[in-house]
């Protein structure tokens, strides 16, 4: 968590333009995962190495046992017999304590991911109240029937943005905002300036609907229509 304490203190110096705390945490989640998947990875090899040590000390043991109690045990069978006992379980002891080890560290990690969890959750609520506009939405454009993605950024009043259409459609969008009233330009990548779109964004639903209207007067097309948004929200 060190690490993360770090980023959310460059963050508040402003340090990494874009970034938020929820889009820290997730990066620090994700690291996490992948460190608890390779603990659990060990963890599996090493208990697979225990209990194979277990049972060559029990093996060794039930012979240890049969060549003391036999007569005319050789002296020799017995001590090589202990020599090994007690290698393998000096073996299995290294491997109880790494075990162990990675017992805990497994526990923390599940409990700081847990923790980051919610936390992200808290910060993407508080993000989402601050700036409801910034992200992905899902747009549908009418009477075309255009279906696709609008990706908006919000800087003060002032929106950027690309989005992609269905028909191979796709290009910038600028605008404002103001109070809950939307204006986007959209520039496509190869027809230029082609529309004007207004809406109405509901800050609650998190939902956009308005009008457009074309910019160019020789499509052949419909020159206006209306559109509605509903923003792509990270469970």
């Amino acid at each position: 968590m060190k690490i993360l304490f770090v980023f959310v203190f460059l963050l508040n110096l402003n340090l990494f333009g874009d970034l938020t705390l929820s889009k820290l945490l997730d990066t620090e989640i994700k690291l996490e995962k992948r460190l608890l998947e390779t603990d659990i990875s060990s963890l599996n090899y090493l208990y697979k190495n225990w209990k194979s040590k277990v049972s060559t000390v029990t093996e060794l043991q039930t012979s240890l046992v049969n060549a003391m109690q036999g007569e005319g045990a050789s002296p020799q069978v017995v001590e090589d017999l202990l020599q090994q006992i007690s290698v393998e379980l000096a073996l299995a002891q290294s491997y109880g304590a790494q075990i162990q080890m990675l017992n805990e560290r497994i526990w923390a990690r599940q409990k700081r991911i847990e923790i980051m969890e919610a936390e992200k959750q808290e910060s993407k609520i508080k993000e989402e109240e601050a700036d409801p506009l910034s992200g992905e939405w899902q747009v549908q454009i009418m009477p075309q029937d255009l279906k696709g993605k609008f990706v908006l950024k919000l800087s003060g009043t002032l929106i950027s943005g690309t989005y992609e259409l269905s028909g191979g459609w796709k290009g910038s969008l600028k605008g404002t905002l103001v109070g809950n009233r939307i204006r986007l330009e959209r520039i496509d990548a190869e027809q230029g300036y082609v529309a004007i779109y207004y809406g109405k964004v509901d800050l609650e639903n998190f939902t956009i609907s308005g009008t457009w209207e074309s910019t160019l007067f020789t499509t052949g097309g419909p020159m206006t229509g209306n559109w509605t948004g509903r923003k792509i929200r990270e469970q």
